[in-house]
């Protein structure tokens, strides 16, 4: 696929656990306005954590598809985040194979980054899995299964 712009642009993934099911979102944003946002639910057991590397990964993989060469992306669970970065050890064994995986995601990108921001700064990624509404200017929610 064509390289869709040579700016970098803007990840933010979020997930959620209830009662072992799981559902992962994700929302690419290119200067300063929302292009994609997607919503998912996992239909499998899952921890936090897993359900978080799930959403990680939709979102990678999107932007990957989406022709996407230099991406920022953000999230608020700092688990993920600093495995990523590094800075944190993989202790839970059964998320190996979700960090070897974002790593070669993460390594198809020309520039790629992570940062961890805070839950208010991730609202929207945060709203598309709750009964919470969302206040903004536009929304665009799609539902794949």
């Amino acid at each position: 696929m064509a390289e869709v712009a040579k700016e970098q642009w803007i990840m933010k993934f979020d997930s959620s656990s209830v009662e072992n099911l799981g559902g992962a979102r994700m929302v690419l944003y290119h200067n300063g306005e929302e292009i994609v946002a997607l919503s998912f639910k996992l239909e499998f057991p899952c921890s936090n954590n897993t359900a978080e590397y799930e959403a990680y990964l939709i979102g990678l993989a999107t932007a990957f598809e989406m022709g996407i060469k230099h991406l920022k992306a953000v999230g608020d669970f700092n688990l993920v985040v600093c495995q990523a970065k590094g800075s944190f050890s993989l202790k839970e064994t059964n998320l190996a194979l979700y960090r070897t995986l974002a790593q070669r995601m993460e390594e198809k990108f020309c520039t790629f980054e992570i940062d961890h921001i805070q839950r208010s700064e991730n609202r929207y990624a945060d709203a598309l899995g709750s009964q919470i509404a969302f206040e903004g200017s536009r929304s665009r929610v799609e539902i794949d299964k």
